[in-house]
């Protein structure tokens, strides 16, 4: 049991109304106390990354009835506080426990062609001002890409990877790239553009897919609360960036390295036309009928019927949950950042999102604020350097990948807490004959 409370007034009058229960009750029960507005802060913020707290068989949160009834702002929103940052480690737990293997795999890929083409995201930090463009591949993208077509203006874009190849096929080239999905299907998306994206940076992670991670002759290193990241002396917190989606990630990225007015296109949450990506895009182009992440006007009435689409109506936005969740990650990271950055969407679908102005014309967008399309060039103490010697950079990091693969067997097969880190060591021993093998 964990007792919070951010008002130490109220711990020193229950203290002194009945001292020796009070001290027993910590020492004797296994209650710990956090206590005073600052550590309460930091203990919320912490539980993002307690990953202990999965081998749980269940958490509850339990807000006392008299101070939240006196208090009710006051406690509401630690409560709310408190599911927010549970949920955010259970998902980023998935993912870990999704990916876990893929991630080691990637990483060793990527560890033989070496990191010296990279520098840390770091060195771009604050870097920039004005406005940039944030390009996600909804349908609307088609929109802003035909605009700026006509206009010929000259932007600082910066494009998710599934964005990369409508855009550039349309001769609009991006400042950067990002790509941070492990899966091996993410090569596809810039099939056909290789040459043309030969000078275009990348922001990348230590394991994005080794076929994509070699596209790039330069790029960024930005990391996520994976152990690897270990690897790299990453000492800097805001240098680490989860999320679900690489639409939030971008938007992430854009205010990490100093916009003040970020423009998002593409960003769309629904089913714009029938359509659920941009024309042009991997996911148009390759995965009609063949996948559950693009559904055709022929496809989307059985969807309908069988409550995969969230709609009452189908004449009304149509979206879905895996959808709305990416919306409600990136409203949460809007808010964190709304005190300093203003957010516009041009040419927005139906669907709202929270903290964000919707802007139906680009010539709305004050000019004198617009960045060119030109990066800075790096800093060369920044540069990445190459993890030499694999098997000693793993054992260095072997209690947090044994946590990483025991989250596999955890949330995937059920498994207890004694099980799971028995198998998760039978992966390690693996891995180690893996990277050994001559």
């Amino acid at each position: 049991m964990v007792v919070v409370e951010p008002q130490k007034a109220i711990i020193d009058l229950v203290q002194s109304s009945n001292p020796g229960f009070f001290d027993s009750f910590f020492k004797e029960n296994d209650v710990e106390l956090v206590y005073g507005e600052k550590n309460v802060g930091e203990f919320i913020k912490a539980i993002r990354s307690s990953y202990d707290l999965l081998f749980y068989s269940s958490i509850n949160v339990l807000i006392l009835p008299s101070l939240e009834r006196y208090f009710p702002e006051t406690y509401k929103k630690i409560g709310n506080d408190i599911s927010a940052a549970l949920n955010f480690l259970l998902n980023n737990a998935v993912t870990i426990s999704k990916f876990s293997k893929r991630w080691i795999n990637n990483f060793k890929g990527n560890v033989k062609t070496g990191f010296q083409h990279l520098y840390r995201i770091k060195n771009i930090k604050n870097r920039y001002r004005g406005s940039c463009f944030v390009a996600a591949a909804g349908p609307t993208l088609g929109k802003f890409i035909r605009y700026v077509k006509a206009s010929g203006r000259d932007l600082f874009i910066i494009a998710v990877d599934a964005a990369a190849r409508p855009l550039l096929l349309s001769g609009i080239r991006p400042a950067v790239v990002v790509n941070i999905d492990p899966q091996p299907y993410v090569r596809l998306h810039f099939t056909g553009i290789e040459r043309v994206m030969e000078d275009i940076p990348g922001i990348l992670q230590p394991m994005s897919y080794p076929g994509v991670f070699n596209l790039f002759k330069t790029g960024f290193l930005m990391f996520n609360g994976h152990p690897i990241s270990r690897l790299f002396g990453v000492d800097e917190k805001d240098e680490i960036m989860d999320y679900r989606s690489i639409a939030t990630y971008a938007v992430r990225i854009a205010s990490y390295i100093g916009f003040e007015r970020i423009y998002l296109t593409g960003y769309d949450y629904s089913f714009v036309d029938y359509a659920l990506y941009v024309n042009g895009g991997f996911w148009d182009l390759f995965s009609v009928g063949k996948s559950n992440r693009f559904n055709t006007r022929f496809s989307i009435d059985i969807d309908y019927l069988t409550g995969v689409l969230d709609t009452t109506d189908i004449k009304n936005p149509i979206t879905n949950s895996r959808f709305l969740g990416y919306k409600t990650e990136l409203e949460e990271l809007i808010k964190t950042l709304s005190d300093s950055i203003k957010f516009y969407r041009l040419f927005p679908s139906p669907i709202s999102i929270e903290g964000v102005r919707d802007v139906k014309d680009i010539e709305d967008v004050d000019s004198k604020y617009i960045v060119k399309s030109e990066m800075e060039s790096p800093l060369e103490e920044n540069r990445v350097n190459t993890v030499k010697r694999l098997d000693t950079a793993i054992k260095d990091i072997e209690d947090e990948l044994r946590i990483a693969f025991a989250l596999h067997y955890r949330i995937k097969k059920g498994m207890n807490r004694e099980d799971s880190l028995n198998y998760a060591g039978r992966d390690i021993e693996r891995l180690y004959r893996i990277i050994n093998y001559k």
